[in-house]
């Protein structure tokens, strides 16, 4: 069943990559690479990706310190740093067991990891839905900016429900994970530990939004999209990207929406550049913290040895 899911998600992903691809080929901009300014932006995206990706091993740290587990310095963080690559494997689940693997040889028992790993996946996506309904709330406009191609505009108390659902959705996915920690037989965890690592997750995520923007101006000097603008569209991208199976990387899901969304405000040719040139930006990223944590986790393997 996993493995057909999988093929389902991949084939989709593909598909829609695909349809995204055929609609905006023929509009896409021409990009100067010899340009010092797009040079210079993608430069600064690709900075912003990789401090994304430094803040996400802070809140892994912090997850664990739920858990009464403290590691010296840099173990905890290395652990996602250097498992994040794992994501391009298909299944979508190559960065989970990694970390969980780097884990254990730190030490930390496996029933910790495993609830942790929950916890911490419930926050970053918990993150990203606190993002989407703040700004949607603040600037209920925004919902119809984005609705307006499917003439769906939110009413008044269409805004009021979504929190309150998602409220609901929240207790009882808290409730789910009690469960599962008992169940499991983990150490109960200290709930208001979890304050941080969510708020680094918010965090990283208004970074990702500005590393988007930094493409986007790159191939549209002066385009109207600001950092709500920006989040909504990534986190709806990302989290469609994380959920779909058989999307390594969120792959053609995540690049298919991102392009959508954009188009909406920069033309379709444009958002699907930078779309694409995000996606460039965000594996040069990932390749840069597996080389990082690679040269990390040796730097702490020689203390021990020298110790």
């Amino acid at each position: 069943m996993k493995h057909a899911l999988r093929i389902i998600g991949t084939t989709l992903a593909c598909g829609f990559l695909v349809w995204v691809l055929f609609r905006g080929l023929d509009a896409m901009p021409r990009v100067d690479f010899t340009s010092v300014a797009v040079v210079s932006a993608l430069a600064s995206a690709t900075g912003l990706y990789v401090l994304s990706q430094c803040g996400a091993a802070l809140a892994w740290s912090k997850v664990l310190g739920a858990w009464n587990i403290s590691l010296p310095t840099g173990y905890a963080e290395s652990q996602v740093l250097l498992s994040l690559i794992g994501k391009y494997i298909p299944g979508n689940v190559g960065q989970f067991v990694g970390r969980f693997a780097l884990a254990r040889r730190d030490g930390v028992p496996g029933a910790v990891i495993g609830i942790a790993v929950l916890v911490d996946t419930a926050l970053l996506i918990g993150a990203g839905c606190v993002i989407v309904l703040g700004f949607a709330l603040l600037d209920p406009t925004l919902l119809t900016l984005l609705l307006e191609p499917v003439n769906a505009a939110p009413t008044d108390d269409a805004i009021w429900i979504v929190p309150a659902f998602f409220g609901f959705a929240a207790a009882l996915g808290g409730a789910l994970l009690q469960r599962a920690i008992r169940k499991r037989g983990a150490p109960p965890a200290q709930p208001l530990r979890l304050a941080l690592p969510f708020l680094v997750h918010l965090a990283n995520f208004a970074v990702l939004g500005l590393s988007v923007i930094a493409v986007a101006h790159a191939i549209v000097p002066g385009a109207e999209i600001n950092l709500a603008l920006s989040c909504m569209i990534f986190v709806v991208a990302w989290i469609a990207g994380f959920v779909v199976p058989g999307a390594p990387g969120g792959v053609g899901i995540r690049d298919g929406i991102l392009a959508v969304g954009l188009g909406l405000f920069i033309g379709q040719g444009a958002g699907l550049t930078v779309a694409l040139l995000h996606r460039g930006v965000s594996v040069a990223g990932d390749v840069i913290v597996f080389l990082t944590a690679v040269a990390l986790r040796r730097m702490l393997v020689r203390d021990i040895v020298g110790n």
